[in-house]
């Protein structure tokens, strides 16, 4: 075998055997576009629903400042309870929406954690990861160096002109070899895949911290579903107060009760104790006082 034949073996290998079926690549190819638009999906979502859940929020804060101002502004006690009671309202409106916000991110952010840790894989194991790369890089290089020095002999052992063009066309696909291996000395592909890694991680981090901040709203709700029921019994208490009898209210309505039995007793008492009965014995007669003499003394009529 001489030299040109050789030298074009090696190139044809290198271009059929170093390089990843065009199939490979583009099934590849599909699942990294498949992660991508599965995890650009997910958060236009969560962004759509945080623009949602911000107007909200952003009238219910406004109402409550005005209630917040008037609350502040009025002496009437009543009025401050019933305000008191729409403002813990609107704070039980706003925990609600932070915790189904919080809800929603964390599954978000644990389901495009999922993608992410799929995208390492692809990345890591296809056709074009690193590792692979970096092999296929050093095949290309071995190659081109194990060739060098038969480039200046090729030329001056080859007469014909058709070896001279079919030299030519060896060169040229050396050249495109060179290029691509000077092309690729500049891609990081593994600063790429620490890149993938790094944003996993983060988003795990704020997962992390989307659970503390879960258990924070959920102290938040018990504290406003405490002051909700207090606010209540306020307002119980309040329409109580409302209640009149006589000059007084409901809750001293029992001393009223007891002043007016005390007084009524105190006034008619003579009344009541008084008896205009007579005694019986200063209206008998002399006949009536002999017959119970002797029934006293056992004379009775045979």
């Amino acid at each position: 075998m001489n030299k040109h034949v050789h030298l074009t073996i090696l190139a044809a290998s290198l271009v059929f055997g170093l390089h990843p079926g065009l199939h490979a690549r583009e099934e590849t190819g599909d699942i990294l576009a498949s992660l991508v638009e599965s995890v650009d999906t997910k958060l236009t979502n969560l962004e759509a629903s945080m623009r949602e859940q911000e107007s909200t929020q952003t009238a219910v804060k406004g109402e409550l400042e005005a209630l917040r101002e008037t609350w502040t502004d009025t002496d009437d006690e009543r009025e401050r309870i019933a305000i008191k009671s729409e403002i813990v309202k609107g704070l039980s409106e706003l925990n609600t929406n932070d915790r189904l916000l919080i809800a929603q991110s964390m599954d978000t952010l644990l389901s495009v954690d999922e993608d992410l840790q799929r995208l390492q894989e692809v990345f890591r194991d296809g056709v074009m990861g690193p590792a692979k790369m970096n092999r296929q890089r050093g095949q290309i290089r071995q190659v081109l160096l194990g060739v060098g020095p038969l480039l200046g002999m090729l030329g001056e052992s080859l007469d014909s002109p058709q070896a001279k063009a079919q030299a030519a066309t060896t060169e040229q696909t050396l050249v495109l070899l060179y290029q691509q291996l000077e092309a690729t000395s500049s891609v990081d592909a593994g600063g790429m895949l620490n890149q993938i890694n790094a944003t996993t991680e983060a988003l795990e981090e704020v997962a992390a911290q989307l659970a503390i901040v879960q258990g924070l709203l959920e102290m938040e709700r018990y504290q406003l579903e405490v002051a909700s029921q207090v606010s209540i019994t306020e307002l119980l208490f309040a329409r109580l107060g409302q209640v009149r009898f006589g000059d007084r209210d409901l809750v001293n309505v029992p001393k009223a009760f007891q002043d007016g039995v005390a007084s009524r007793n105190a006034n008619f008492s003579d009344v009541l104790n008084s008896s205009s009965l007579t005694n019986p014995s200063s209206t008998q007669s002399a006949g009536d006082k002999t017959i119970l003499r002797n029934i006293r003394n056992g004379n009775v009529p045979q």
